[in-house]
């Protein structure tokens, strides 16, 4: 009995030993995960805005270390939001190559093109908050910006071969957002590209305003019936309702929530709005009509 006793105790030992350096290993595993969560930017906030790199055209946007070239290029955005990270698709030989960058934001002149100067963040190369590519520059602000409407941006290069940012939204298929990108060159005055293009950018961070619909995949809508909404400052979450009963979420992003009606949804002209935690969307008029019986389960 002594010996069985023993040998349990000892069974239960190497259990408890077993379980501690699992505990251990995963413990070391989370924080080694959460590190490089931290430096990959993969804390921030959700994606506020996607202009995707087409190379339609291209806009030199650097200065060389001696400040002997200085061209900048800026385009504009519309949000209520804090911004935290950035990206900008470009080109360069090699990334090795970029000595160091500045991101300024800038307000929206009256007369069109940036405005005073709100912002700027200076980075040397190594610097952790960046991630750079010969073909993206990913930044991550050390410090929110505070973005409370129609802003414009730019990211200009310290390297000595140019660096030059690719455009969005070069087809007539894709319509620009707001103005196209402006130019200066030796910190002059700015000017409009001649070629109607954005500039290719990806905004992240949080939403701090009211959501905003702008429109609809269609005005008319069957009880269960799909429907996108398209608008900005949707954040990551909230709700929907058509005629004040909550549509079903299928998808939800900043810019693009899809729904299906309720079929408790009333018939007729309805209000479809869009809440979140700042606030509700101005109503967009939307048709609920009755399944065909071909939809309908027999």
């Amino acid at each position: 009995m002594k010996t069985e006793n023993l040998i349990n105790r000892g069974r239960s030992l190497i259990l408890r030993r077993n379980t501690l350096r699992l505990h251990s290993y995963f413990a070391r595993l989370l924080i080694l995960i959460t590190l490089s969560s931290m430096a990959s930017g993969a804390f921030a906030g959700v994606l506020l805005l996607n202009q995707i790199q087409d190379n339609g055209t291209w806009f030199p946007s650097y200065t060389t270390p001696d400040g002997g070239v200085y061209t900048e290029a800026a385009d504009d955005f519309t949000l209520s939001a804090n911004i935290d990270r950035i990206t900008f698709g470009g080109g360069i030989s090699s990334a090795t190559e970029i000595q160091g960058l500045t991101v300024r934001f800038y307000s929206a002149a009256a007369g069109g093109g940036p405005g005073a100067l709100l912002n700027q963040y200076d980075f040397t190369a190594g610097d952790p908050a960046l991630n750079l590519r010969n073909d993206l520059v990913d930044v991550n602000l050390p410090s929110v910006f505070s973005a409370t409407g129609r802003h414009f941006v730019s990211v200009q290069i310290v390297s000595v071969p140019q660096w030059s940012k690719g455009s969005a939204n070069f087809s007539v298929l894709n319509p620009i957002n707001g103005e196209t990108v402006y130019t200066r060159t030796d910190s002059g005055a700015w000017s409009p590209s001649t070629s109607q293009v954005d500039m290719s950018l990806t905004v992240y961070g949080t939403t701090t305003g009211a959501p905003a619909a702008g429109g609809l995949s269609t005005d008319t809508v069957t009880r269960s019936g799909y429907l996108e909404i398209q608008g900005s400052s949707f954040g990551d979450a909230g709700q929907v309702t058509v005629g004040g009963v909550p549509a079903h979420i299928a998808h939800w992003s900043n810019s693009k929530i899809t729904v299906y009606a309720n079929e408790a949804t009333p018939l007729g002209i309805n209000d479809l709005v869009v809440t979140t935690q700042f606030g509700s969307s101005a109503a967009l008029p939307v048709t609920v009509i009755n399944r065909s019986s071909v939809e309908r389960i027999q």
